[in-house]
């Protein structure tokens, strides 16, 4: 911070500034208060730099004590949205000649669930179980059908499974979010389902006719596609047993 200021005035300026921008409160202390676990652990792991660590410049118990620190952590409190911001405030002590701020944003990512490589035993599980099962693992650029070559493993994983059941025949069916139009997300989820078995087809040899491929662009739904995280549930490519 500029050269005179006092940490009192550095933080209220931050949290008046979130305050207004629609952060809603989650929790604040301030000096004694914050000679808690979790806030003089977070201190020490978000200030105290590890590069400072690394070359000896200070060690454990060294810099301010959490009876200096002032602390505030908030997130919006409208749009449904999980960010979170995160703001330390310290006294100049012997590593910070002045007041310093440390204003951390943490913005979870939806884990991609099932983005993983679905095994010749899961899916016939999921076959004998349920008559289908979701692939996550076969990757396409936006708007565009061309099977990536990520791809890869679950392709080979999907073709061991057909030439270990040479009677088993399946629909190859195509899935998108709700973004676009209805009828452009038909096309593109036909054209992807169709990629697929035709790369089971002329890569791993697999009969084309034991493939049916269909595109259902957002008509079935596993999670909303209100939000990101459901829209990645949906866009997925379904195995199911003809």
């Amino acid at each position: 911070m500029p050269s005179g200021a006092e940490p009192l005035e550095v933080f209220r300026n931050y949290t008046n500034a979130l305050r207004q921008a629609g952060f809603k409160l989650l929790y604040s202390c301030e000096l004694a208060a914050c000679a808690n676990g979790l806030i003089n652990e977070g201190y020490r792991r978000v200030l105290l730099e590890p590069r400072q660590w690394a070359q000896n410049r200070i060690s454990p118990g060294v810099g301010s004590s959490p009876r200096e620190l002032r602390y505030w952590s908030g997130k919006p409190s409208r749009g449904g949205q999980d960010t979170f911001v995160v703001v330390w405030v310290n006294a100049p002590d012997s590593i910070w000649e002045r007041t310093a701020a440390t204003v951390v944003v943490i913005e979870p990512a939806p884990m991609l669930a099932g983005q993983v490589t679905v095994s010749t035993e899961q899916m016939q599980k999921g076959l004998q179980a349920e008559g289908k099962i979701a692939l996550y693992g076969l990757f396409f650029d936006t708007g565009k059908s061309e099977v990536k070559t990520e791809s890869a493993p679950q392709l080979e994983q999907m073709a061991k499974l057909l030439q270990a059941d040479p009677k088993l025949k399946v629909y190859i069916v195509g899935h998108t979010d709700n973004q676009g139009s209805l009828e452009l997300n038909v096309q593109l989820s036909q054209r992807r389902a169709e990629a697929v078995a035709s790369a089971l087809a002329k890569q791993h040899g697999i009969d084309a006719k034991r493939l049916i491929a269909r595109g259902v662009a957002n008509l079935a739904p596993v999670a909303s596609n209100a939000e990101e995280a459901g829209r990645t549930k949906n866009r997925r490519v379904q195995l199911v047993a003809q």
